[in-house]
């Protein structure tokens, strides 16, 4: 199971990652943009992430922007330049998921 959590606005979600990091866990922040610097398949979602999904009208804020450490992308083919933020969301999940089941073959 993979936990999920709505928040109000930016600063909860950013203290949580705070206080996990000061805790020893290492959350990595992935952000969603049609304009992201890595392919989906090439940002390592293996270990503790933060997944930030912006809405379709305008994406991200500056602030959730500034505050990941990647942002990735989900290449598309065609005239479309984006998904929805489920259908987007949806994606990076089934490939974290994919990733995650890989390692863990690996292991045994």
């Amino acid at each position: 199971m993979t936990p999920t959590v709505r928040l109000p606005s930016i600063r909860p979600a950013l203290d949580w990652v705070e206080e996990m990091r000061a805790n020893g866990v290492n959350v990595q922040i992935v952000g969603t943009d049609e304009d992201g610097t890595q392919d989906v398949w090439d940002v390592d979602l293996t270990g503790p992430t933060l997944i930030v999904t912006g809405n379709e009208h305008s994406g991200m804020s500056a602030a959730w922007k500034e505050a990941c450490n990647v942002l990735t992308r989900i290449p598309m083919t065609g005239h479309a330049s984006s998904l929805n933020a489920a259908n987007a969301t949806a994606a990076i999940l089934y490939e974290a998921t994919r990733q995650r089941h890989t390692a863990g073959s690996r292991r045994a």
